[in-house]
């Protein structure tokens, strides 16, 4: 195995044991784990620890793969398509006359080929726009004018290596990160890489789709018909010297995993697969953008959306401080957002007992693609805004504090939605039937560790999005969710307030009262 592959391996090993545990005590000798299972009664039979962190079993009852996390089996991100939906490279389906055009750079006036495949219009060539940390192959121009810039990943998605750089957690926002791109373009997130591979006939052959016609060895050239036309750039790795021109493309992404590894597109001359890697900061890769689309259209592509009740007629929401729109449903008498609050609340540091953060709000494990899915976790005095940025409701409501709130509590809600307080949780639970059975009616139809999904009959479609405790580790993830209320916790008013909490192992909802410095999610409620 090559020093740059024993690397991917390592880092990609390194990603999953961050995620956290649930626990599962199925045993089975990972020797014996089958590509295949009945159902997940079987699946569970089979031990989910460190020595098959990342294998994947597909269960027949389901038609979906799984994979282990190092502690529980949960449902795939990478799902085989249909055959109804599920578009074949054939004759039939193949894309004869690409829709093109072209692209000029206004900063440095440089043109690019562009093609519509699907609903995306993509660059059909790679960026050349020069930034600091970014390199022609083999140091020369010639590389350039071929294959475009290589590119550090601080300088593609626009920041400095101070800043992005190897060993910093860059925690970008949510949304479309234009980077190093040029005006009205994006860096693409997994996603939107996602949305173009099964555009191309899924994952299995999009690297095949993609090529382009000439330039690959081993025999590895596309029929290039949808116009893509990745070329073989090769890369420079983090001793600046170059390889693998001819043979490999490797494209970035702007999902960060930790401090220093992201997530890139990996196309070889072997194979006809592209394969989502882990890979160091500090490579040097290609960088493709991608069009942004219009606000709607892009709200269509949100990745918590997957999970709504397709049979539930929901409202929407958009908050005017950042523009991201936001489902909303009505459960009784009550308004209530369907999917956690993404704002991203950094004007604050985090400062618990010697343990420290830039802010006060979280993507799970520090990883972006986290909050699109999950939202961002706050701690207490984050949600109350307690710094009163936007009404005096709960200004000075932090950790070590007890105060009297003026309700409803605006908090870090957009306009005209507020921090539901314990009585009015209480008043959702019993509109859905009562605590006892409210976690399966709330929680989403999918996600949930196991069989343990919910039948979210009225929409609100709670995702384990697990917490972020005092000093920085996360749990739970894929197997708990927790909401803050506006309450505090009476008889410990300066440390704790209320919170609620739903389990992949139980049907009720636990309302307890927990440290304010612990990063949980938010559900607004509308005045």
């Amino acid at each position: 195995m090559s020093l740059g592959m024993r690397l991917r391996f390592c880092a990609f090993f390194c990603v999953f044991l961050m995620l956290a545990a649930c626990g599962n005590d199925k045993g089975s000798s990972p020797n014996e784990l089958p590509d295949e299972v009945a159902d997940m009664d079987e699946l569970e039979g089979y031990k989910c620890d460190d020595s098959v962190i990342g294998a994947v079993v597909y269960v027949k009852s389901k038609s979906k793969k799984y994979e282990c996390d190092g502690n529980h089996w949960f449902e795939s991100y990478n799902q085989p398509k249909s055959s109804s939906s599920k578009k074949k490279l054939s004759s039939s389906s193949i894309v004869s006359s690409p829709v093109e055009g072209t692209l000029t750079d206004s900063r440095d006036g440089q043109t690019y080929k562009i093609v519509k495949i699907g609903d995306q219009w993509w660059m059909a060539e790679n960026l050349n726009y020069e930034v600091d940390s970014s390199f022609c192959y083999n140091d020369s121009a010639e590389y350039c004018e071929k294959y475009g810039r290589l590119y550090r990943w601080a300088a593609a998605v626009g920041k400095s290596e101070s800043e992005c750089g190897y060993d910093s957690t860059c925690s970008l926002p949510t949304g479309s990160i234009q980077g190093v791109c040029p005006i009205g373009w994006h860096l693409p997130r997994k996603y939107e890489w996602e949305t173009l591979f099964d555009a191309v006939g899924g994952q299995t052959t999009a690297g095949m789709a993609l090529k382009s016609a000439s330039g690959w060895y081993n025999s590895g050239n596309g029929p290039d018909a949808f116009g893509f036309s990745a070329l073989p750039a090769g890369k420079r790795d983090e001793n600046g010297n170059y390889n693998f021109e001819g043979s490999v493309a490797d494209f970035w992404s702007p999902s960060e995993y930790g401090s220093g590894a992201v997530l890139d597109m990996y196309l070889d001359s072997k194979h006809g697969s592209v394969f989502p890697t882990i890979t160091s900061k500090y490579y040097g890769h290609s960088v493709r953008c991608v069009k942004d689309m219009s606000s709607s259209n892009s709200a269509s592509q949100k990745i918590a959306w997957d999970y709504l009740n397709p049979d539930v007629g929901y409202s929407e929401l958009v908050d005017d401080r950042d523009g991201q729109t936001y489902k909303t449903v009505k459960i009784g008498d009550q308004w209530w957002m369907a999917e956690n609050l993404n704002y991203a609340y950094t004007d604050v540091p985090f400062n618990y007992d010697g343990y420290t953060s830039d802010s006060t709000s979280w993507c799970y494990n520090n990883i972006s693609d986290h909050c699109d899915k999950y939202g961002r976790l706050y701690t207490w005095s984050a949600a109350m805004d307690s710094a009163g940025t936007w009404t005096t409701n709960g200004k000075g409501c932090g950790f070590g504090l007890e105060c009297s709130p003026t309700y409803p509590v605006r908090g870090i809600c957009p306009s005209g939605w507020h921090l539901p307080s314990e009585v009015e949780w209480e008043t959702l639970l019993n509109a859905v039937g009562g605590q006892s059975t409210a976690g399966t009616d709330l929680k989403s139809l999918s996600d949930w560790k196991g069989r343990r999904k919910g039948m979210d009959p009225f929409g609100f479609s709670v995702l384990p999005a697990g917490y972020r405790n005092n000093d920085g580790d996360y749990n739970y993830g894929g197997c708990d969710a927790f909401f803050w209320s506006s309450t505090e916790d009476d008889g410990r008013n300066e440390d704790a307030a209320y919170e609620i909490r739903l389990s992949y192992g139980d049907h009720n909802v636990e309302l307890h009262g927990r440290y304010k410095s612990i990063g949980y999610s938010v559900r607004c409620i509308k005045d």
